[in-house]
């Protein structure tokens, strides 16, 4: 985290009014447990860029946990006049007022986020994950194979152009429960690309449980969560995109990389009641030649 926090840090020495360099180091210090540092830079920010809402409902997020409920709510509220589809801040809101014991108040705000976007009735039925429902490609083909350690290799097919490409799955070591589901978590990376064009790569870590709210948002809007990956004995943090099935994390490339070169990855979130959740991998044993003839030098 102090690296991130460097880094952004050097970003804004470069910058200094480049307000993405102070919403994402406001980020890291609030993991970091910084909250009044978290509170400046979002303020930055949002001085930069006053028309910022993930800074403003990040910002209350950070207010609510140092208990200034007014301020909390305040924020919230300005997110959502900046940006009224926000389900991410009417549902914090509502969080706020409930903490604040306005239960009128915060059952409207929840049931609005609900009616903004369904998915966060957490009363409904949720559907299992499709591994390649995100993507717009059809089912696998061949039927997977073994691929070193305790990887698959399969192979995909895309519905709409017919180009092929390569999946890669590793379960998880130990089952996740929530009370409701257990089963094993999955990492998959799909990756594909002729051999004259740029090879291209997705990653994801599927979880069996239903995931939490977010809590922040990229400059660009996307949801994330918090997640810690320990590879081995080194610990980082990292924000990763959520899927709109709330079991689906997208991982970025450093993030893979540092999971494909540990002996034992662990991977830490929380789930849909805000408990700590961690999904253990056992990366070694991949054929790398058979990835790097799937992915090329993408992950170099």
């Amino acid at each position: 985290m102090d690296g991130s926090i460097a880094d952004y840090t050097k970003a804004i020495e470069l910058k200094a009014d480049f307000p993405g360099a102070y919403y994402n180091r406001g980020n890291v210090k609030q993991a970091k447990g910084d909250l009044d540092g978290a509170i400046a830079d979002f303020s930055k920010a949002i001085e930069l860029k006053p028309d910022l809402a993930a800074a403003y409902n990040n910002r209350g997020y950070v207010k609510k946990a140092k208990g200034d409920l007014d301020g909390s709510i305040a924020d919230y509220t300005k997110a959502i006049e900046l940006k009224p589809d926000s389900a991410l801040a009417y549902y914090n809101r509502g969080d706020a007022k409930q903490a604040k014991g306005d239960m009128d108040g915060a059952n409207a705000d929840h049931t609005k986020a609900t009616e903004i976007d369904s998915r966060l009735d957490r009363t409904s039925p949720q559907t299992s994950t499709n591994l390649l429902a995100h993507t717009g490609t059809g089912p696998k083909i061949g039927g997977p194979q073994p691929a070193g350690g305790k990887w698959t290799y399969d192979i995909g097919e895309d519905k709409l152009t017919g180009a092929l490409f390569g999946v890669f799955s590793l379960e998880g070591d130990e089952p996740i429960t929530d009370g409701v589901a257990s089963a094993l978590p999955s990492f998959v990376i799909m990756c594909g690309g002729q051999l004259d064009s740029p090879h291209w790569l997705n990653s994801k870590l599927l979880s069996p449980v239903v995931l939490r709210m977010p809590d922040t948002k990229s400059p660009f809007g996307a949801p994330q969560q918090t997640v810690y990956l320990r590879a081995d004995s080194k610990v980082r943090l990292h924000f990763w995109n959520m899927a709109e099935d709330f079991r689906t994390f997208f991982v970025d490339k450093g993030a893979t990389k540092e999971l494909l070169n540990s002996r034992i990855a662990r991977i830490q979130f929380r789930d849909s009641s805000g408990h700590t959740q961690v999904a253990i991998f056992s990366p070694s044993g991949l054929d790398r030649e058979g990835l790097v003839k799937a992915c090329g030098s993408v992950l170099k």
